[in-house]
């Protein structure tokens, strides 16, 4: 599908975003994931034609700098996770991490709280933890790992139940202090609205690469700002992004991003050094 929404595209001009953007979702039966790299790629070619950042093409930075965090400690197979997460994490917190999201529900419930403990006394107090469940439990076991992360200070505690259809979430949502995080695997602002609607969770989480682009992703976190009370329960959105973010992202040091000189020809060229508004091969 990809291949061919990607063929779509080719000799069109890169700027006519909304009219691209239609082009696509009408093609490609509600599958954001199927898009959303295109999508990317898209904003890519529009940024370095008109010699703006992302930022800038969707209303400039709300914020200069946001916190970061380190997607582990994660499970290493063969060793005690109740040992190695809070090495993992002290280091971590060494090198410059001040918030880190680690992974729960693939041992029994007793060793993760275990573990979960364990990295608490090693990283202190003021060291922002979340915990992904990646959908490894059942209501019952949730309920309780999610009351033992409230009162270890947990951040927030993400999508522990099967992601299909998120059912459960509303009733673990409700029974729950700590936040639950979810929207990972979201298509769309139409589905993002619908779980905020049905009260599934506290923190949205879209992925920019599932969701269809960052458009979509913009209009789902716009859906959290809403004055009414379809809103209100939520904390705050948390865009989803597996993998280490560095330190720097935390605003001790920031890249500019790179702004070639803006070409407004309508045409492309196939070296590196020039680049126009056309979506090439």
């Amino acid at each position: 599908m990809i291949n061919d929404l990607g063929k779509k595209l080719v000799g069109k001009n890169a700027l006519q975003h909304r009219k691209l953007w239609r082009e696509l979702w009408g093609a490609n039966f509600g599958n954001g994931m199927a898009i959303g790299g295109i999508d990317m790629a898209l904003q890519d070619v529009r940024g370095q034609a008109l010699g703006l950042s992302i930022a800038e093409l969707y209303g400039d930075r709300v914020r200069d700098q946001i916190p970061a965090y380190a997607s582990a400690p994660n499970y290493i197979q063969g060793k005690d996770h109740r040992k190695t997460y809070p090495d993992e994490g002290a280091q971590l917190v060494a090198d410059g991490f001040r918030a880190l999201k680690i992974r729960l529900g693939g041992d029994t419930l007793a060793a993760d709280i275990q573990a979960a403990t364990a990295l608490r006394e090693a990283v202190g107090p003021d060291v922002r933890l979340m915990v992904d469940g990646n959908g490894g439990f059942t209501m019952g076991p949730a309920i309780r790992m999610g009351r033992a992360l409230d009162e270890l200070g947990y951040y927030f505690f993400e999508e522990p139940l099967p992601q299909a259809g998120y059912a459960g979430y509303p009733e673990l949502t409700s029974a729950l202090e700590i936040p639950i995080a979810a929207g990972e695997v979201l298509n769309s602002r139409a589905d993002a609205l619908e779980l905020i609607d049905r009260r599934a969770m506290r923190i949205i989480q879209p992925d920019v690469s599932l969701c269809g682009g960052i458009g979509e992703l913009s209009h789902s976190r716009t859906h959290t700002g809403r004055a009414d009370d379809r809103a209100r329960h939520l904390r705050e959105p948390v865009p989803h992004r597996a993998g280490r973010e560095p330190a720097a992202t935390e605003g001790r040091r920031r890249r500019r991003p790179h702004r070639p000189r803006p070409r407004h020809d309508g045409r492309a060229r196939r070296h590196r050094k020039v680049r126009g508004q056309s979506v090439r091969e």
